[in-house]
């Protein structure tokens, strides 16, 4: 057995180059043995590296924003088409599912149709800001029985009625001074 470290260094690992199927059955079998100790171990190690991982992965990203940057525009460049696809199939369960959670029809009319199905701001635009889709769709369903009473699903028509009802646009205001005016 060598004394000092560089020597140490490299027998060790000329040993598991030699002996490097026996020491991967070992592994394989204590491993086996203990799959519940390794499985708590391994989430407590997760766990406990987490906040140091995120603070890393912080530097890193601020680091190398350029060359991260021009990776991802590569990547999408080369794979565009199925990144497009993919992204297409997960809006619609996106859209599905956010339909589903308001019944899937009309809250006035029962328009089952969701090609022209839109969320309406219940409390007003000015109360929540305007949004995307997708961003309603992660807003709701982060606590949809809280959010869920602040929209309503309603059809084309219906949404614009319920604007022009409430006043949440433009027309709104203008419907209302008309009937005002009218009165």
């Amino acid at each position: 057995m060598p004394r000092n470290k560089v020597a140490k260094a490299a027998y060790d690992k000329l040993y598991r180059q030699v002996h490097r199927e026996e020491l991967l059955a070992k592994k394989r079998e204590y491993y086996h043995a203990n799959k519940e100790a390794h499985a708590i171990r391994s989430k407590a190690t997760k766990n406990r590296n987490r906040a140091a991982l995120k603070i890393y992965m912080k530097k890193y990203k601020e680091k190398n924003k350029v060359a991260l940057g021009a990776k991802r525009k590569d990547y999408y460049l080369k794979n565009k088409e199925t990144i497009n696809v993919r992204n297409r199939k997960n809006r619609v369960k996106k859209i599905i599912n956010l339909f589903s959670l308001y019944g899937g029809r009309c809250q006035h009319c029962e328009e089952g149709d969701w090609v022209i199905l839109e969320i309406h701001h219940r409390l007003g635009k000015n109360k929540i800001p305007q949004q995307s889709a997708d961003t309603i769709y992660s807003y709701i369903m982060k606590d949809p029985i809280y959010r869920k009473p602040q929209f309503q699903l309603l059809c084309a028509n219906c949404h614009i009625k319920a604007n022009l009802v409430d006043g949440t646009n433009r027309l709104g205001s203008v419907y209302r001074e008309a009937q005002e005016a009218m009165a």
